[in-house]
């Protein structure tokens, strides 16, 4: 599901004007509470579209029928671009990285080979 793979793993809180008390000033009970929780809240958003199999929202109330796949290709297509798009970026950067520290140990190497043959 390619919103699945889009979805980030947890939802931080990066808002700045929050005030961020220490957890000494909190008891046991409380930090447990809202651990809980948060928690809570956020297995709620996992799972929100747990009954929809990840479906567009066109899709939901329908059952498929095969006379109407081209009327929503083009929302499942977009979803499907989408995703193998940010795919595509994450491979290329992996595999840039790869090159880059392979050719970086193979010249590594033969300057090392090079000084032991001085």
């Amino acid at each position: 599901n390619p919103a699945i793979m889009l979805r980030a793993s947890t939802e931080p809180s990066l808002d700045p004007r929050k005030a961020h008390a220490s957890p000494k000033e909190h008891s046991k009970s409380e930090r447990t509470a809202a651990a809980r929780a948060r928690v809570s809240a956020e297995m709620q958003r996992r799972n929100s579209d747990a009954g929809s199999g990840g479906l567009p929202v066109q899709l939901l109330d329908r059952v498929f029928e095969p006379k109407d796949g081209p009327q929503m290709l083009p929302f499942v297509e977009v979803k499907l671009r989408n995703a193998f798009g940010v795919l595509a970026g994450i491979l290329s950067n992996q595999s840039f990285a790869f090159s880059d520290t392979s050719l970086a140990t193979l010249c590594r190497r033969e300057v090392d080979e090079a000084m032991s043959q001085i």
